[in-house]
């Protein structure tokens, strides 16, 4: 009894030769099947997170016709053609920080007036010279900032 099976040498060789030439097409038939299956897991999620999936495309879409039709540099100029200027009042503050008003005992102290406000961008306590503009004070200086900006727009 002998263990041969008839394939011999040259049987395993052109086995082995045979394997080699479809080796490359087996593993891409494994890896499609691979992808089908992955596919078919990826369609079964959508179909349970149907909401999600579809808030992410919306998402999507409106960043792109944000960006395609940009809409950012539209709404900025919109709101720059909206804006109104206001003009420049100043404060009008009931009595001089001089005067004494009349009917005070003559020992009284000088009233100052004194408020609680500070100027919109530089935050000094404001003092006599104060100036409004659309509801925020300015002090002298920032006032005078403003009004050079403003006659270096015009």
């Amino acid at each position: 009894m002998s263990n041969r099976d008839g394939y011999g040498c040259l049987g395993s060789i052109i086995s082995l030769l045979l394997l080699a030439v479809l080796w490359p097409y087996i593993v891409a038939a494994i890896a499609i099947y691979f992808a089908y299956l992955l596919l078919l897991e990826l369609i079964a999620w959508i179909a349970l997170n149907w909401v999600l999936v579809s808030a992410c495309l919306l998402a999507v879409l409106a960043f792109y016709l944000a960006i395609r039709f940009k809409l950012a540099t539209r709404v900025y100029a919109y709101l720059l053609a909206r804006r109104t200027r206001a003009s420049f009042e100043p404060i009008e503050l009931p009595m001089s920080a001089t005067v004494i008003p009349e009917g005070l005992p003559e020992n009284s102290s000088i009233f100052t007036p004194s408020t609680n406000l500070y100027c919109y961008w530089c935050t000094k306590k404001l003092g006599l010279q104060s100036w409004e503009r659309s509801g925020k004070y300015y002090c002298q200086s920032c006032y005078e900032a403003i009004c050079k900006q403003k006659l270096d727009i015009e």
